[in-house]
């Protein structure tokens, strides 16, 4: 059976919507947070629950009764501590603790003696005397000694510290056991939730945004700020780390999953200037629901993806590149042969040229030998010039006739041994 649902819960005061079409189903015997922030209407949906505030619209049931039709026999087996102190100032704790057991005409007060011992509360202070601790004390023991199937505590803890916090959820869980004692607690501490809770709803101006299985969780939701020039965000952004604050130098990271791979990465990163804490309510809201989060992690996604995009486009190019330049190798192929076959034929070609050059020059010598018989005088020798001749190309024309000479033996070796073969 469930011990609460919510079907289609609406509540407006003037034009404001408070709550919208809000559903939520609350299991027997588990401890249940509902987490929202300041205005975001948890404490009017806990009075919904016990008839203090009327809904503009939908239904409200606990263990099956109507909580509007049938608030007087909800209120005698479900107890309630609201967020405010509403006990007379003058009254003694003792005398409010009467009250309270006539109203459910019960008369044994061996239950407010045991929580008053296990809680260390003294039962003869008035109220003006108490500090708030002790005054929250006070409407968690009066909402106890009923020893009640459902305990609804909205904001009830931020008064006390956290040594009374696990003393209270300690004797909580021993009455779940004992009695099936359902708890449902409206907060805006996320750690509290996590540490004392089975599940979560998150409430977000006025819905319920999701809700969460706290006892599966490796561990509870960080914060990690880094205050170091830093550009791998897709490394935490793989791991599903939600981005909430990109500066140059500060960039804020939520993570909410196994803490082991989130030191690997801040390892392999090499990260030497960060911190990691607690989150808070306001944390996880920013970074699941809020839509500048999301336009943060959106907006660099879409960053990654349009330069992954280029990469494949510049990747692609160069590739259509290359394969055009391989098809126009390919063709040349057929060029580079032909070249290579005109190349065989011109050292042809300049073998027959050489030959008859040679031919030629070589009777050019005895031409020029048979004119020049005569010896040259000093005077001749001296100026360097003879008919206009200069000496030193007549030199190195002589020696260019004696290379080219060597070069028509040789051929002409090659000539007469080719007919010895043949």
């Amino acid at each position: 059976m469930d011990a609460i649902v919510i079907e289609n819960l609406t509540k407006r005061l003037g034009k404001r919507r408070i709550l919208s079409n809000l559903n939520l189903e609350v299991l027997e015997n588990e401890s249940m947070a509902v987490l929202g922030l300041k205005d975001s209407g948890k404490t009017t949906l806990a009075k919904t629950l016990f008839n203090y505030i009327k809904p503009s619209k939908g239904k409200t049931y606990i263990y099956d009764l109507d909580c509007k039709k049938d608030s007087k026999a909800i209120k005698e087996s479900v107890s309630f501590v609201p967020q405010e102190i509403i006990f007379d100032e003058n009254s003694r704790a003792a005398n409010i603790f009467k009250s309270t057991l006539n109203f459910h005409n019960l008369k044994n007060t061996d239950e407010v003696d045991k929580l008053c011992a296990y809680f260390n509360f003294n039962s003869r202070l008035k109220v003006a005397d108490m500090n708030e601790s002790e005054k929250r004390i006070l409407s968690i023991i009066n909402a106890l000694i009923i020893r009640p199937r459902l305990l609804v505590i909205d904001e009830g803890l931020k008064e006390l510290d956290s040594n009374q916090k696990d003393s209270l959820f300690s004797y909580l869980n021993e009455q779940r056991e004992l009695d099936g004692l359902t708890v449902l607690l409206f907060t805006d501490s996320l750690i509290d939730a996590q540490r004392y809770c089975d599940r979560a709803a998150y409430l977000y101006k006025g819905e319920i945004k999701d809700i969460e299985y706290l006892k599966d969780k490796t561990s509870n939701d960080k914060i990690v700020k880094i205050f170091s020039p830093f550009d791998d965000i897709g490394a935490f952004l793989d791991i599903d780390a939600k981005l909430i604050k990109n500066e140059p130098y500060e960039k804020i990271f939520y993570y909410d999953k196994n803490m082991m791979i989130l030191s690997r990465v801040i390892a392999n990163c090499d990260i030497a200037n960060y911190s990691i804490e607690d989150s808070s309510l306001s944390d996880k809201i920013r970074a699941y629901f809020e839509e500048g989060s999301q336009d943060l992690t959106n907006t660099y996604r879409s960053q990654e993806a349009n330069s992954l995009n280029d990469e494949d486009q510049n990747t692609e190019n160069q590739n259509v590149e290359d394969s055009n330049l391989n098809s126009e190798t390919s063709e040349f192929n057929p060029v580079e042969e032909n070249i290579e076959n005109n190349d065989n034929n011109l050292e042809e070609t300049r073998t027959i040229s050489v030959q008859e050059i040679s031919d030629e020059d070589h009777d050019f010598e005895e031409s020029q030998s048979t004119q020049n018989l005569q010896p040259l005088t000093d005077q001749e020798i001296n100026n360097n010039e003879i008919n206009g001749i200069d000496m030193t190309n007549i030199n190195d024309t002589t020696s260019s006739d004696s290379e080219i000479n060597e070069t028509i033996v040789i051929e002409n070796f090659d000539e007469e041994d080719n007919k010895e073969d043949i």
